[in-house]
C-alpha cells in the first residue's frame, strides 16, 4: 500500500504491534486490538492447509473465538478497510 506523508489517505492502519494474538486458558484464540478500530475490522482463521475455517466481524478491542480447534498450526487474518495483518499460533 502506499502512502503519502503529505496526503491524508482517510484511513488508519492497524501495525503488527497493536495487534495481539494469543491461546487463552480455554484453548480459544483471543485477540486483543490496540488500535480501536476494531469496529472495521474482522478476524479469519485459516488451518495450516490453508482452509478458511471462519469468518467474523470483531466487535470489540478484546475478542475471544468461540470455537475450540484441535491442536495444530492456525494463522489469524486481521482485516480492516486499510490493511491486513496474519498471525501464526499454535494450539496443543
Amino acid at each position: 500500500m502506499y502512502k503519502s506523508a503529505s496526503v491524508p489517505t482517510g484511513s488508519n492502519p492497524i501495525t503488527n504491534d497493536e495487534l495481539i494474538v494469543y491461546k487463552n486458558a480455554d484453548n480459544q484464540i483471543a485477540i486483543k486490538n490496540n488500535s480501536k478500530l476494531y469496529n472495521n475490522s474482522s478476524v479469519t482463521i485459516y488451518n495450516a492447509m490453508g482452509q478458511e475455517l471462519m469468518n467474523k466481524q470483531i466487535t470489540n478491542a478484546a475478542f475471544v473465538v468461540n470455537t475450540h480447534l484441535s491442536s495444530g498450526v492456525y494463522f489469524v487474518k486481521v482485516n480492516n478497510t486499510a490493511n491486513s495483518i496474519t498471525k501464526k499460533i499454535i494450539i496443543k
